[in-house]
């Protein structure tokens, strides 16, 4: 089966990889089983996760990433809803080190007034959200274009609430490949 699992890019020369704290899960019933799709969607989906520790400071506090690529073409709010509970879930149930700050960044496919955008952001009472997230973006540019090359905004870097986002920008150009606009954010945690 195709599986879409989406990678994380990291600069090797500050960062190391924790060994014990990385891997990947499909968004469906069975999170375990590889190219599992009980959601309805077209294509399987996951999503990937890591620790990163400093390589100036290996013994030190860590962030973790997870990335990921949510359904589209047709796949229900509630599936992409699904799909952000179990990911949280995830971050919630097996990190070891679960006082290091979490990020959550990909293509969700989801604008910022779908469900599954609007509750990882704690803006709805169900389900239960133990985790508090950010948009970096709207952070610094609440009125400001969000388009990432879709008319509207679909891809995120969500930050921890606590943490402080220094700079976030969308970068109006497509690269080779890809059919949306590169996003950033520098946050300091």
């Amino acid at each position: 089966k195709y599986v879409r699992y989406p990678p994380i890019f990291y600069d090797s020369e500050k960062w190391t990889v924790d060994e014990t704290e990385n891997g990947a899960f499909m968004l469906s019933d069975t999170p375990d089983v590889q190219g599992s799709n009980t959601w309805g969607f077209r294509w399987p989906r996951a999503a990937g996760w890591a620790r990163f520790v400093p390589k100036n400071n290996a013994s030190g506090t860590g962030v973790y990433v997870y990335n990921t690529h949510f359904c589209c073409c047709g796949c229900s709010q509630k599936s992409q809803l699904k799909s952000a509970v179990l990911i949280q879930k995830h971050m919630v149930e097996n990190r070891e080190y679960p006082n290091d700050p979490v990020f959550l960044t990909g293509d969700f496919n989801a604008a910022e007034n779908m469900d599954a955008i609007r509750w990882l952001k704690g803006e709805l009472p169900s389900p239960a959200n133990e985790l508090c997230f950010v948009d970096t973006f709207r952070e610094l540019h609440p009125e400001k274009n969000g388009n990432t090359g879709h008319v509207f905004k679909i891809d995120y870097i969500f930050g921890p609430c606590n943490a402080e986002v220094v700079a976030a920008r969308i970068a109006s150009v497509t690269p080779a490949g890809s059919d949306h606009y590169p996003v950033s954010a520098v946050v300091r945690v």
